[in-house]
């Protein structure tokens, strides 16, 4: 069974990341700092997704950090947050994110790109 990773400091998002993942057939495990997100990462080889914080601070060097590792540059890393304008997107698409999902978070987006991402990895 794939899982998911969740990394946020907010237990709100958290709980409704994973309830929504829950409703997918995904598993979760939880990460609150960018060390502990990268020893789950390569620890557990069937993480498949990512779902990150935007408000994290350590975001961008998660994201560096899983691109020069080449177990973990293919894992999607789907960012949820504040929409903060297109150039705080496109720099974190272009780090290498795969989506940005505005808050508030609704389901069927959420669903949609993670079953877009969970399948074709």
């Amino acid at each position: 069974m794939s899982r998911a990773l969740i990394v946020t400091a907010s237990d709100d998002l958290y709980q409704k990341s994973r309830a929504l993942l829950d409703e997918l057939g995904l598993d979760s495990v939880r990460a609150v700092s960018l060390i502990e997100a990268l020893q789950l990462l390569c620890e557990n080889s069937d993480i498949s997704i990512v779902v990150a914080d935007r408000r994290d601070q350590e975001l961008e060097k998660l994201i560096g950090a899983m691109n020069k590792e080449k177990s973990l540059a293919q894992v999607p890393v789907i960012v949820l947050g504040e929409f903060q304008g297109l150039r705080s997107i496109s720099e974190l698409l272009k780090l290498g994110a795969r989506a940005f999902i505005p808050k508030p978070l609704l389901g069927r987006y959420f669903a949609e790109y993670v079953l877009r991402y969970t399948r074709a990895g």
